[in-house]
């Protein structure tokens, strides 16, 4: 293994210019790099922004807004001076009836929308810098740097290029990186979870505006026919997005989710993985030229959009099997354009070329199977072999996009034989469609060996074999997930039902266990056929038999994930193990199991009980022997998802994130001893307080040995539009969180087993835990602080998700409340509180105990990756804090009744939010939040101020929206209460509030 890391350096130094040497100066300066560009380019956005609100709104309102704007501009303001003009962007607001507040709140919105492409644009742009720059300076002598840092210090993300370059300046040897190529495995899941909150059809107008935003750019001389022509298109376009609305006409089906989801697979990843595997071929070829390259597939996608059941009951079996039939439309749509492609290109002529005997002989084998084919196009290509067989090759591939339709309209309960039409059943061709993706596979690697053995190549066809093996027909894994008590109700049912001595719901633990293990060694059925079962019983059954149709029909690729959450205990996954088995999942005789049971472990202490839990079923023969088996070992392979939303929610930002970390330093030991091979699946969200932040720091900061080439990680909500809305962003991300897995399973240190920083961390956890919950879940009055002072009524109201924002309908307690809504509320009103509230108590009170702690807290930031990671994200979070907006938000929406209690918990978060910021700048050595990062610090500056407008704006609107809803209509604008306007419906009021939710989500891009 290789260095390990305990260099010590400056917390200025470390967080500011972490890397050093040739390859790494563009890395070094990109942060400068990328402040002095969103500097230069902010110019040309704010031009177009005000040519657009002055063609688009009448003189005086333009005038009013392009105030707000100024009045809100970061660089007009000192900080002495916000109160005062604060008291300005009130007093205008409060000039303006409902039709200009939502015009208003709609401008900024457009701002910020606008501003985010720009920065994305920004990121590619450092990208590929970063790659011509890594490229240029490909010497070894050149980029030798005797004072690089250690590996492990290295925090900026790294292509592939530059981490095969250091890792060889390092010496780390060609068979240890090649072993660990081969067992890399990285899934990227897709969720369905309510924080996208961008329409689909505005997110095709942002792209267009960020393609004429990159053209105009590239004009260098700025001048001419061609860059007025581009400057006005960009004009024409947003006028027109201006004129969209921003907001969804209905409430999303799950199948609308499903094509949002796919979108970013057919408008980005289908041909941006090529070009992945591409780049670390030749960056390998370079650096490692004996090394073997990693399978084809060694980053690839899953997906919960359309599987994911989890206090969702639109999403039904039927659903999921529509789903699987609409991915495999999606991909099949795609391999037919690309064979077409490919028959165009392959024009080679047998009286020119040579062509392999394997491949003339499959030419006589269709010429049989598909006479009509062969009729038609014999002809034509009668000297043309490739186009030929490519020719039947698109006829399998129609034959099986038919045969999916098919399917997909008869539903997962019809018969292969029922799903035939009798016009089908009477064709001696009806079984000539591809059955699996390995047929199809086959063909197209004929054509290619028939090209390498006449000394030819084809990109197209290499490009489309690499898409084969990441997508197959499936286009992505779906993930089935549920909760625990749904399967023990199920077997409860059942049991009772079969009149056993004592019901499986009146069973201990450890009698459960015992049956469950019985059970599942009996060849007898236990569920009876043709019996009545309650709703959810029938619905729990059903999806194990969807799921063994499915597999049977598209193969165990599709969907053989099975994510229980809220797991507690050993028989949450036998439960799902046994009643796989009465589906035909499992079979223990034969010791095979067609799916991989996967538990979510989500409460802090689920997390402290994972490993007792784990070490059980890895103990047990039946368990161990149905687990997939993986590596040149083939060991055991299970996979286990650690959950950071509602371990958050229920213990605060320190706690959670030390429980996870200590779970996974447990849980990888445990697997260690037990010859078993882990997978940890991260449910990451957008958010800080869901687990949100860079990637590649995150990864990083995962404890050494714990990812060994393998990880699976959620890709939530806004995520992806920030991720993969365009090509060379959603390569940057690909290749960087590849680079991070490689990283960090090459390093090994023992900082995360130092025991007295360990111990120093517990302290932290447990006392900030203690803070967090004591206001969270032990102050009676927060829970109606938290519906009154933040939106997050209105936000339920959005039209953004097929899920229900409570697990129980009609609850109001902080329990039945989701994680995601819980920390969109924080977030629009600008108290942030999942993502730091707690951290400062911990901190002082350590310090209290020992002031000289101090200086260790500075030596973690500097060395300790976990430790850097949680400061990192709660700095980056407090710099959005504005707890000026968020004491207006509380006034303004708080009930009279409540005011004195309000007092009491907002004077709490202050306190707590002036604690934090103080040790925080103390420990990284910053007289200011973000010093290290200048173009974070302009980004988060620019944000912070000019979206104070679009807060006023939100408490106005929500004040009388919710007056209205106390009472019947009355004369309503926007000024002091007795002056006399227009009478504003509860709907035109309710729309102006959720445009502003809108803009704020835009501006802090995050929701939840």
């Amino acid at each position: 293994m290789i260095a390990k890391s305990d260099s010590p350096r400056s917390s200025k130094q470390q967080a500011s210019a972490p890397l050093s040497g040739v390859e790494f100066s563009n890395a070094r300066h990109s942060d400068h790099d990328a402040s002095r560009l969103l500097q230069q380019r902010l110019e040309l956005v704010e031009d177009l922004w005000q040519t657009v609100l002055k063609s688009e709104c009448p003189p005086a309102q333009t005038e009013r807004l392009l105030r707000l704007k100024k009045l809100s501009d970061p660089i007009n303001i000192e900080e002495k001076d916000q109160k005062t003009t604060s008291d300005a962007i009130v007093l205008l607001i409060r000039e303006m009836d409902l039709a200009e507040a939502i015009s208003a709140a709609r401008a900024f919105s457009l701002y910020f929308q606008l501003v985010n492409i720009l920065e994305q644009r920004i990121e590619e742009d450092s990208y590929l810098a970063s790659m011509n720059c890594s490229q240029e300076h490909n010497s070894e002598d050149e980029s030798l740097d005797p004072f690089a840092p250690p590996l492990a210090s290295q925090t900026a993300p790294a292509t592939f290029r530059e981490l095969f370059q250091r890792l060889r300046r390092l010496n780390v040897p060609p068979a240890q990186l090649e072993s660990l190529l081969q067992e890399m495995d990285i899934r990227l899941v897709f969720t369905a979870h309510p924080t996208e909150i961008v329409r689909h059809t505005v997110r095709h107008k942002q792209r267009r505006v960020a393609s004429l935003l990159q053209q105009l750019q590239s004009d260098y001389a700025g001048t001419g026919p061609d860059h007025e022509s581009l400057r006005l298109q960009l004009e024409e376009e947003i006028r027109l997005w201006w004129r969209t609305d921003e907001l969804h006409q209905f409430k999303p089906t799950v199948l609308d989710e499903v094509d949002y989801a796919l979108h970013y697979f057919q408008q980005v990843l289908f041909d941006a993985m090529p070009q992945l595997r591409r780049r670390i071929t030749s960056a390998l070829s370079s650096s490692y030229p004996d090394v073997q390259l990693p399978k084809q597939a060694f980053c690839n996608f899953g997906s919960w959009v359309g599987s994911d059941r989890d206090g969702n009951p639109s999403v039904t079996s039927e659903i999921t099997w529509r789903t699987a039939c609409y991915q495999r439309q999606l991909m099949l749509d795609r391999y037919i354009s690309a064979v077409r492609n490919l028959r165009d290109q392959l024009s080679i002529s047998m009286q020119w070329s040579q062509v392999s005997t394997p491949l003339l002989e499959s030419l006589e084998m269709d010429r049989l199977r598909f006479p009509e084919v062969y009729e038609e196009r014999a002809a034509r290509y009668r000297l043309e072999p490739y186009r030929l067989k490519l020719s039947y090759t698109i006829e399998r591939l129609r034959l099986t996009q038919k045969r999916n339709q098919q399917l997909a309209d008869a539903g997962w309960k019809t018969s292969l034989e029922g799903v035939q039409s009798k016009e089908l059943s009477s064709n001696p061709i009806n079984d000539l469609h591809y059955g699996s993706v390995e047929e199809f596979r086959g063909d197209l690697e004929l054509i290619r060996n028939s090209l390498v053995s006449t000394d030819l190549s084809c990109e197209l066809i290499d490009t489309l074999l690499t898409q084969v093996h990441i997508f197959g027909f499936s286009l992505a894994s779906l993930d089935i997930r549920q909760e625990s008590t749904r399967h023990s109700d199920a077997l409860d049912e059942l049991t009772r039902y079969l009149n056993l001595p004592k019901a499986y719901g009146d069973m201990e633990e450890e009698e459960r266990v015992q049956w469950l293990l019985q059970e599942l060694q009996t060849r007898r059925p236990l569920i009876p056929a043709a019996i009545s079962w309650s709703n959810g019983t029938a619905e729990t059954v059903s999806v194990f038999r969807m799921l063994h149709r499915l597999q049977e029909e598209f193969g165990s690729r599709i969907c053989r994930t099975y994510v229980i959450s809220m797991s507690h205990t050993v028989s949450d996954l036998l439960e799902v193990l046994l009643l796989a088995k009465e589906a035909g999942l499992v079979d223990l005789v034969a010791g095979t199991a067609d799916l991989l049971v996967v538990p979510l472990f989500e409460t802090v202490e689920d997390l402290q009980r994972a490993p007792e839990v784990m070490e059980q079923l890895f103990k047990s023969s039946i368990y161990r022997d149905l687990l997939p088996r993986v590596g040149e070992q083939h060991q055991p392979l299970q996979e286990l998802m650690l959950g950071y939303s509602d371990s958050n929610k229920d213990s605060g930002f320190l706690s959670s994130n030390w429980e996870i970390h200590q779970a996974q330093v447990a849980l990888q030991d445990l697997a260690k001893s037990q010859g078993v091979a882990l997978r940890l699946f991260h449910g990451r969200g957008g958010s800080v307080g869901r687990g949100g932040g860079p990637a590649y720091q995150a990864i990083l900061a995962q404890p050494s040995g714990t990812l060994q080439g393998r990880i699976k990680i959620t890709e939530q909500g806004e995520v992806l539009a920030s991720k993969y809305s365009l090509p060379e962003l959603a390569l940057y991300n690909l290749e960087t969180v590849t680079t991070a897995v490689l990283q960090n399973s090459l390093v090994t240190n023992q900082l995360d087993a130092t025991p007295s920083w360990n111990q120093l961390m517990t302290r932290l956890a447990a006392r900030s835990r203690e803070h967090y919950r004591a206001l969270v879940h032990d102050n009676p009055d927060l829970v109606s602080f938290f519906q009154e002072v933040t939106p997050i009524e209105e936000i339920s109201k959005l039209q953004i998700s097929s899920r229900p924002a409570r697990r129980k309908t009609g609850a109001k307690d902080l329990a039945s409340l989701r994680a995601i809504p819980w920390v969109f509320g924080w977030t629009q009103s600008r108290f942030l509180l999942p993502s730091w509230f707690g951290v400062g108590t911990a901190l002082a009170a350590e310090l209290e105990s020992d002031a000289d702690q101090l200086e260790l807290l500075r030596r973690l930031h500097q060395r300790w990756p976990f430790f850097r990671m949680l400061i990192s994200k709660v700095e980056m979070t407090l710099s959005k804090v504005d707890l000026e907006l968020a004491h207006h938000y509380m006034i303004s929406l708080g009930r009279v009744d409540n005011r004195d209690a309000f007092h009491r918990i907002f004077d709490t978060i202050a306190t707590e939010y002036s604690q934090t910021k103080k040790l925080i700048l103390s420990i990284t050595g910053n007289s200011r939040l973000l010093s290290a990062d200048p173009a974070l610090q302009l980004s988060v500056d620019l944000r912070n101020r000019t979206i104070v407008p679009l807060g006023f704006l939100q408490v106005a609107l929500l004040r009388r929206l919710r007056d209205q809803n106390r009472q019947p209509p009355i004369s309503e604008i926007l000024g002091e209460e007795g002056e006399i306007g227009r009478t504003y419906s509860r709907s035109e009021l309710l729309r102006g509030a959720l445009l502003t939710i809108n803009g704020i989500a835009a501006g802090m891009r995050n929701t939840g």
